[in-house]
This record gives C-alpha cells, structure tokens and sequence, in this order.
C-alpha cells in the first residue's frame, strides 16, 4: 500500500513512474505508444505498463496525446485518453489542470486545463524546492521553458497556442524532430547549403553521431539501422551528398553544426521567456527530460548555473536511468 503511479500519455510515448509512500521513485519507464495509429496503441502500452505495477496503486495522469491527429480536436482528444484511462486504472483515476486534479467524469468540463499540461506539473516541482529558475524539459519532440519566480510558476500561456507565441514551446526535441526543420541553410565545408526538405533524418541523428545519451524507440527515418554509420548517411542526404563523399569525421561535424542550430533557436525562445522577469543572476537553468544535457549548454550561453533535475528528485538505482526521461510522470506523481 501507498504506491502512486505518475502516467503522461503523449502522442508517441506513454511514461510511467511509480513512487513509494516516502515519495522515491522506485521505477521509472517510457514506452513506444504511436497514438496516431489508435487507442490501441494505448491499450497495449497500458497492458505493457500495468504488467510491472503493484495492484493497489493510485494513480495520478497527465496528456500531451489529445494533439494527435487520430482525434478531430483536442476535447475529443482528451475525454478518449481519459476514458481510457478509466478502463485501465480504474475509476480513482486522478487527471491533472494545472491547479490540481479532477476525476474522469468531469474531464469533459477542464479539458482546455487537462490538456497538455504536463510541463505545469514538473514546472510546479521545480518550484517546490527552487525559488528562482529557468526550467528547460526538452524531450523526444519538444522543449519547454518556464520561468519561475519566488517559488511561483510565472507562465505566459497555458495552451500550445498561445506557448508557441511566448516562447515557452518550442517544437523541437532529440529525437523525433526531422533534421528539415532546422533549416533552410547550414554551413557545411565552409558554405551555406541549402536543407533538403524532405524526412531523411532526425534529430536522433545528430544526437547518435554526438554520442549523446538518448532513448529512442522508433524507427528511423529510412528504417535502416542506428548505428553511427547509418545515421550519417541519412544525414548526408540532408545535404545533398552521400556517406562516402567525406569520412565519418565530416559528417559528425555536420550533426554539431545542426546541433548547435537547435541551441541557437531554444536560447532565442528562452531569452524571449526570460525577458518579462527580472531573476536573480544565480537563479538557474534546471535540465529536465531526455534532452535535459542540452540545458546545461543553455545555462553557458544564459551565463546561469546549470542544474539537473535529478538533483531535485529521490529514486533508486533501479530508476536512475529513466528518471530525468520520465520527469513529467513523477511530477504529476508527486503532486497527487
């Protein structure tokens, strides 16, 4: 008894985090879930999941998936995820708005609080033992920045809406996002070239060839393999060339100038967050989510320290690994 269970339903992943009563971590876990395909996907992600979870549990949810195109628009989106929820949890199912949690029967009345509001959990999180920061959770496809001020939470928007206006979503992530997106040019043997706009790479890409510490789960962009080799082929396309045109070494040069490119538009987005609050030179950029090292690089440009957000979090060797990853999961968690 006294074992919570943290879930975010996002349209690719379905994260899980089980807390023991003391509020440690005890297991952590991220799972494929292409929602685009169906609530199948979802069901069989739950099954997955469920099998490695103690009965009794509470269970506390929060969703990114209702922007999935399997859904006509995001209320139809989050009452499914939700009813789903319930034929797999139970009825004590707990949906997070931002300012607290609702049952399933009236999700229907705060979805525009329910849906994707998971950066608000971890933003509230943060908040708890950091008084002053610029939070950073970049993940498989997007990055969020939130300010926080005297221990408040200070958003400029709650919906991706009006997020994608202020800054504080920005639509990239390291690994889902195709390398197109950071275009139109890059240097590249010291010239400017032109992107190809076409989905032969993403951002998993770059982050293999950088020997960066990353999670994914799906197929690459041409279904061939991951290994450094074949991801720099597939970036050699993103340039109009071919793998043997220039030794590895060339194209890992590549992958940092694209690297250095995603920086460049999250510091952009995050001096943009940053602009209306006047936060203490030391206030730092936390690192959150898979993409979390990137935070560290930001906090360097920002001339801020940089802090993991696993030194914020208590959890056992057995969820080390997945912890910063499934951040969202243990926030909404912990705030049940």
């Amino acid at each position: 008894m006294g074992f919570t269970v943290g879930w975010d339903v996002g349209g690719a992943h379905l994260k899980t985090a089980l807390l023991d009563k003391s509020g440690t971590v005890v297991a952590a876990n991220q799972r494929p879930c292409p929602l685009w395909q169906g609530l199948g996907q979802l069901d069989a992600a739950f099954a997955d999941s469920l099998a490695d979870l103690p009965n009794d549990a509470r269970h506390a949810v929060t969703m990114t998936g209702e922007l999935v195109d399997v859904f006509p628009n995001r209320k139809q989106g989050v009452v499914a995820i939700a009813r789903a929820c319930r034929r797999h949890l139970g009825d004590q199912a707990r949906f997070w708005t931002g300012d607290g949690f609702v049952d399933v029967a009236q999700t229907e009345r705060t979805w525009r609080k329910i849906a994707s509001a998971n950066w608000l959990a971890t933003a509230n999180l943060c908040a708890q033992q950091v008084p002053n920061a610029l939070m950073m959770d970049m993940g498989s496809t997007t990055t969020d920045l939130v300010a926080i001020a005297k221990s408040k939470v200070k958003p400029q928007g709650l919906d991706d809406g009006d997020r994608l206006i202020s800054g504080e979503l920005v639509y990239g992530g390291v690994t889902r996002t195709p390398v197109m997106a950071l275009g139109p040019k890059i240097a590249f043997q010291d010239q400017l070239v032109g992107v190809t706009a076409e989905h032969f790479a993403t951002t998993a890409d770059l982050y293999r060839l950088l020997d960066k510490p990353i999670h994914d789960h799906y197929p690459s962009a041409d279904g061939q393999g991951k290994s450094a080799e074949d991801s720099a082929r597939r970036l050699a396309r993103m340039v109009g060339r071919d793998f043997e045109d220039f030794p590895l070494e060339t194209w890992r040069e590549l992958a940092q100038a694209l690297h250095l490119r995603q920086l460049d538009v999250i510091e952009t987005a995050a001096r943009q967050v940053l602009k209306p609050h006047k936060l203490p030179a030391k206030a730092p950029v936390i690192g959150a989510g898979q993409g979390g090292f990137n935070a560290q690089s930001l906090a360097q440009r920002l001339n801020r320290p940089y802090l993991p957000i696993g030194y914020l979090l208590r959890f056992t060797a057995a969820a080390a690994e997945m912890a910063e990853t499934v951040v969202t999961a243990i926030a909404v968690a912990s705030l049940l």
